[in-house]
């Protein structure tokens, strides 16, 4: 009797423990980059009234490790620009600003190796250190299809990321120094760098609540028939 429930204990710490690690599992992240030209930044306001706009081009899936998706396409769209919607913050020596996203959307792969998709809904850069950039964008009602990627067919296969949200960040150097020489090139003028980052999908919170509504039922049943099993003794 006592080995029967402590197997169920096993076998509710090891459900636990599979469940939790299915979501972990789906912490993997899609490396990207692009070439020279993957990242273009155009003034097309003025240094006193600046309004630079980014643009992407030959964004590339990065090495996954025996992965079909490797090589495969990151496209981004609108194809034209993301405009700058904020001015520029600045907090000690760091600088930072918003863009206008203007309904943009991301996909990666294709029929043949499943894809990744999702909506565009922030996008923000941060100059932490002289000549360097670090870029975000929030990513909304995430969808996954299967496909020969390992990768992308193990996140369509438990689904945690249906409607879910994720992040894409990348970075990059350019010329000038600061966010405020960046915004301060000349109108009409562009510069252009290579880029390279990771888009990392999180499950949506639905998801999330639902394990953990699994494992409290769990561990609500497992109680009640510790409560009414006499002669249990925990420490034998």
């Amino acid at each position: 009797m006592k080995h029967s429930k402590w197997t169920m204990l096993h076998g509710l710490v090891a459900a636990g423990a599979l469940l939790l690690g299915a979501q972990a599992a789906h912490a993997d992240q899609i490396p990207f980059s692009g070439g020279s030209s993957g990242l273009s930044m155009f003034q097309a306001g003025t240094p006193l009234s600046p309004d630079l706009q980014f643009t992407f081009n030959g964004l590339t899936v990065g090495p996954i490790a025996g992965d079909t998706l490797t090589g495969a396409n990151v496209t981004i769209t609108p194809t034209t620009t993301f405009d700058l919607v904020g001015p520029i913050t600045i907090n000690g020596s760091i600088q930072s600003a918003n863009f206008n996203p203007g309904g943009g959307t991301i996909s990666i792969g294709n029929a043949t190796t499943g894809t990744f998709s999702g909506n565009i809904d922030f996008l923000g850069i941060i100059n932490p250190a002289s000549g360097f950039y670090n870029v975000t964008m929030a990513l909304s009602n995430i969808t996954v299809t299967a496909g020969t990627s390992a990768l992308l067919t193990s996140w369509a296969a438990s689904s945690p990321f249906a409607g879910g949200a994720g992040t894409m960040t990348f970075s990059f150097s350019s010329g000038p120094a600061t966010l405020t020489d960046l915004m301060g090139i000349s109108n009409g003028s562009t510069v252009t760098d290579s880029l390279q980052g990771t888009v990392t999908p999180v499950p949506e919170p639905a998801s999330l609540a639902l394990l953990g509504t699994g494992l409290l039922a769990l561990a609500f049943v497992f109680k009640r028939r510790l409560q009414g099993a006499p002669g249990l003794d925990l420490q034998s």
